[in-house]
This record gives C-alpha cells, structure tokens and sequence, in this order.
C-alpha cells in the first residue's frame, strides 16, 4: 500500500510539471510565431530590385567576356543559380551568363560535361559564343557535334583536336560572327575536315604546329596572326598569304631552309620567340622581313646571330622602318649600355632575361594582356 501512494503522489508531481512545461511551450511557440511574422515582413531591398538590375549585376559576377568562367564551383554562373528561387529563375533567363563555355575534362567526365555545354548552349539564347577547350584537353566527337549546330554564333573559339580520326565531323560551313580562333591539333597532319574560310569577320587566329591546308583560314583579312613551334620556312609560306597584318607573333626554331623575303606593308608590331628554351636559334631569320610600318619589335639575343647589333641595324636599315619600342629577351652578350649607344634612333629599350620561351609566365602574362610594354620588362 505504502508503494501504491508514493507512486500516485510521483504521478500528480509528473502531471503538474507536464502542465508547466505545456504552458512554457505554448509560451515559446506564440513567441515563435511573432519572430517569423516580424521576418516575413522585414524589408530585403536586394529582392525588390528589377530583374533586368539583378541580371546586369549578375554579368560583374563573371570574368570579362571573352574569357570564360569555370563550368562548376564558386565562380561559376551555376552558383547564382542555387541562393533562391527568384535569383534561379533571373539566372536561367539571363543569356549573357552562359555565352562563354569552357570544357576541360576528359575520360569520363567528357559525357557528362558534353551534357552540361548543351544545356549552356540552350541557355544563351541568341548570343554570341565564346568557347575554349582547355590545351591539355582534345576534343571529342560528342563536343563538337554539340557545338557545330551553333556555328553562326561563334565569336571567339579555342579549341585542340585529334588528328586522323577517319569519322571526325566536319567543322566548316558559315561562321559569320567569328573574330578570334586558336587552333591545336595533336598531329603534325592536315586536317581535312577543317576549313574557317567562311568566316568575314576572323582578323585574329592562333595557330599551333599542324600543317595547314590553304583554305584553312581567310588568310588576307587577318591583322593578327600568332604561330607556334613553327619553322622559319612554314612561317614564311603562311605570311606570304597574310599580307594585312599589324601583329605577328612566331614561335620558332631553327631550320637549315633558304628564306624568301618578306614583305608585310602594314605590321606594326613583330614578337619573335623560342617555342622551347634549349631550341636552335633561327638565326637572322628576321632579316628575311621588310616591314616599313613596324614600331614594336620583341625578339631573343640568340635570333640575332653573333653580331646582334649589325643585324638591328642592318634589319631596321632594309626595311626602312622607324622602331618606336625594342624588348630583347633571353640571355645577353650584348650590355644595356652597348644596345642604347649603338641603336640611339630607337627611343625605347628594354630587357627581359627570364622571358625564354613559349611557356615562360612571363610570355603568358604579357599574351593574356594583348600588349607588349616598357612595363612587362626590365629596365636595367
């Protein structure tokens, strides 16, 4: 009997403190509720913003186009996609945050990327493109067939291919809005399913160590032209066809060719380099150019031969041209002082002794830029 009591007595004390703690939540809950009615009417002025505000600060968001964004992590367009509804919404129909594409996985994660550049490629609506394969990465079938459909709106393309593959798909037709093109393929080949000759609007083309066929490219509307780990005699064969150019970049090593003469009426700016830094020297070759137009002249000490101050001279003297800026790079034999007393008619002379090749920082800095100035050099 005496258990029996303790435990009703333990009961009342259990249903009195459950009392209390009901009221305390009930409390806790009418409080709950006044705090998400405060929250709910608080002023967010970033969400009364007009949707075409909200798209336009989106674009700060991402690198300047041309260059293209990361297609995941943080700093991709994908991230504005996933704060909230409203600003997923504003990003999907925003066309401009998707026109710039960049694709750079292999192996397995090529599909699943391929499927990925499609729904960009959607997503762009109507504007034009800026597409870019990463170097290190070749192109799939799957790729280009993805981007082939929208030719017409491609604007700036950087892209490796595999050479050979009998079943390629033919990368040609019109590509009216085309301005910037880097092609690589991974084979010394012609590629005959290539062909940007329908292109109006091409002036600037990178192009890497791969034979090119003579419709490759609308050779005489370019201004600028960039060729790599090229020979001085193919060098030679291309520039005979881009007689508009104002910039002309050669990465070169030593052949044992006769060089035809030059001629290019309207280059302003010549940059000479190695590709790799123990490359021969093509010796002399620039004094194959006649270049009456030139100011800017970049060019490595060993191109210069064993007498690197005659053959400016000698240079700067046959084509008549008068040199605003000369940049020499690599390793010297020839001290500051000697080139300025030597060549006074040059007003600016400048040094870089790290820049020794292709893939020097140096040379990517000062190419990502588009411009070579006395301040991506040394003054010593």
């Amino acid at each position: 009997m005496g258990s029996s009591a303790a435990d009703r007595a333990r009961l009342e004390e259990i249903e009195v403190e459950v009392l209390k703690l009901q009221r305390s939540i009930g409390i806790l809950r009418a409080e709950e509720k006044q705090v998400k009615k405060r929250l709910n009417s608080r002023y967010y002025p970033v969400l009364t913003l007009p949707n075409e505000l909200v798209s336009e600060i989106f674009l700060y968001f991402l690198p300047e186009y041309p260059r293209c964004p990361p297609m995941c992590g943080g700093l991709s367009p994908i991230t504005l996609t996933q704060i909230c509804r409203s600003w997923r919404e504003i990003a999907i129909s925003t066309p401009r945050l998707w026109r710039a594409i960049s694709f750079n996985y292999g192996g397995d994660n090529a599909h699943v990327q391929t499927e990925v550049v499609k729904i960009w490629l959607e997503r762009s609506g109507r504007c034009a493109l800026s597409i870019e394969t990463d170097e290190h990465y070749e192109c799939n079938d799957e790729f280009v067939e993805a981007i082939l459909p929208h030719r017409m709106r491609w604007e700036y393309i950087t892209v490796e291919f595999v050479a050979g593959r009998a079943a390629s798909p033919r990368m040609d037709g019109p590509m009216h809005l085309l301005r910037q093109l880097e092609i690589h393929i991974s084979s010394h080949d012609t590629p005959s399913y290539l062909s940007f000759h329908d292109a109006p609007m091409l002036t600037t083309a990178t192009l890497w160590d791969f034979t090119y066929p003579p419709d490759l490219l609308p050779w005489t509307q370019l201004t600028s032209l960039t060729l790599i780990a090229k020979s001085p005699f193919e060098c030679t064969a291309v520039l005979e066809c881009a007689v508009n150019l104002l910039y002309c970049e050669l990465t070169i090593f030593a052949d044992s060719m006769q060089h035809p003469d030059i001629t290019l009426v309207h280059l302003e700016s010549l940059v000479l380099n190695h590709f790799q830094v123990d490359d021969d020297p093509a010796e002399n070759y620039i004094l194959s150019f006649t270049v009456p137009a030139l100011r800017r002249l970049q060019i490595p000490e060993k191109h210069l031969g064993s007498d690197p101050i005659g053959t400016l001279a000698s240079f700067v003297s046959i084509s008549g041209c008068r040199l605003q800026e000369l940049h020499i790079t690599g390793a010297r034999m020839v001290s500051t002082s000697g080139y300025r007393m030597a060549l006074p008619f040059i007003p600016r002379v400048s040094f870089n002794s790290r820049l020794t090749h292709w893939y020097c920082r140096e040379a990517d800095h000062i190419r990502a830029h588009g411009t070579r100035s006395l301040a991506d050099f040394e003054s010593e």
